[in-house]
């Protein structure tokens, strides 16, 4: 007899007329393999951590040597705050206050980005490999682990690694390069 050819995808049985529609996409079934090394494993202290999660630009200002201009003074108020103002809050700040984390029986303060970048909440990351200067410096950030650790405390930062803002040095490239960037394919 004739003989009929059928496909199985992951959307259901076809005829051979029906694979071979104009504009059909094919839903073949992904068998995800991952190498050994690329699977997360979490350390066993995370599950029994006590998290505290600080926004530095509004956490303490530890150091207002290093604040932007226009800085604002901290208030105790309800006025509207905005993500283009300045309170001065650092990376000192944070040290400063360890002993009151402490005291709260914290065990891992998770820090959003410190990275470089223009805004309050940093974000928009301008340079991966910068601690913002307003935050302080690698130093600074040091004496943070450091002192943390000391009181049993972890640090963990937001790396915000899957986004960046309008001025990383790879997106000016594809802006200016486009396709013939060599980052062109990061976005």
């Amino acid at each position: 007899g004739e003989r009929e050819t059928w496909y199985y995808f992951e959307d259901g049985v076809l005829s051979d007329e029906q694979v071979h529609l104009e504009g059909k996409m094919m839903q073949c079934f992904t068998f995800p393999w991952m190498n050994p090394s690329d699977i997360n494993h979490t350390p066993d202290w995370v599950n029994s951590a006590v998290w505290y999660q600080i926004f530095p630009e509004r956490f303490c200002n530890g150091n207002p040597e290093i604040n932007p201009e226009g800085t604002l003074p901290w208030a105790d108020d309800a006025t509207p705050v905005s993500n283009e103002q300045f309170y001065g809050g650092d990376l000192q700040g944070i040290i400063n206050r360890l002993d009151y984390l402490a005291d709260l029986g914290i065990t891992g303060i998770y820090v959003t980005p410190i990275f470089e970048a223009p805004s309050a909440h940093k974000y928009n990351t301008t340079d991966y490999m910068k601690i913002d200067h307003n935050f302080g410096d690698e130093e600074t950030f040091r004496t943070l682990v450091d002192q943390a650790h000391e009181r049993g405390i972890r640090i963990m930062l937001d790396g915000v690694f899957n986004h960046c803002g309008e001025f990383f040095a790879p997106w000016q490239d594809v802006l200016e390069h486009g396709p013939e960037s060599k980052y062109y394919n990061w976005f």
